[in-house]
């Protein structure tokens, strides 16, 4: 009897051991990860750096130097400016250059401003051109002329200062400009755009 009474004793105080090193272990373990905590972790990576935002296209009435111009599918560059004014801007002449091709970009001053793409051609005459004058059987009446002060930026083509400007027009968008100072000419020749025909692309 003394012998069972000891060994259901031995039996109770060895349960209450081992429940006391099973409970101690417990406390000892990390804690399980709350999948809820976790989520937004996961989120945080799959966060997307924010992109950079790419400029607009600007309209063929604010160009700027360092520009790229697009114009019939031919990009060209924008490398100078000059501004004609007489009381008041009159007109601005942009010169745009690729691989060796020399273009210029007028662009009239007002509401009814109009776009002329043009190119430099070799004069037709001595000095001042004539009311009229042909070139590739189209033939160009004198439109206005007068007298300005050219305010140029950039590496310009064009003369500046005191500058005497003429123009000419031709039928339907056939337009001429030529420009005298001291003894040089410059004569360049083109046509008035269309909408959508210019595109001004942002320089960095």
């Amino acid at each position: 009897m003394i012998l069972e009474i000891l060994a259901v004793a031995a039996g109770v105080a060895a349960g209450s051991v081992l429940g006391a090193w099973l409970r101690r272990r417990k406390k000892q373990q990390p804690a399980a990860a709350d999948p809820a905590v976790e989520k937004p972790k996961e989120k945080e990576k799959k966060k997307e750096k924010p992109r950079e935002a790419k400029a607009k296209p600007r309209g063929e009435s604010d160009v700027r130097i360092g520009d790229a111009v697009m114009h019939l599918g031919e990009d060209y560059l924008v490398v100078s400016e000059s501004r004609f004014e007489e009381e008041a801007p009159i007109f601005v002449v942009w010169t745009l250059e690729s691989e060796g091709r020399t273009r210029h970009l007028l662009r009239d001053e007002g509401a009814n401003a109009k776009t002329i793409w043009m190119q430099p051609i070799e004069p037709l005459v001595g000095g001042k051109p004539p009311d009229r004058v042909r070139h590739e059987d189209v033939e160009y009446r004198l439109s206005a002329r007068g007298r300005a002060r050219v305010a140029s930026e950039g590496d310009d083509t064009l003369p500046s200062g005191e500058v005497e400007w003429i123009r000419l027009a031709g039928p339907s968008r056939h337009r001429m400009l030529v420009l005298v100072a001291g003894g040089r000419t410059d004569w360049l020749i083109g046509e008035e755009t269309l909408p959508g025909m210019v595109e001004v692309l942002p320089g960095s």
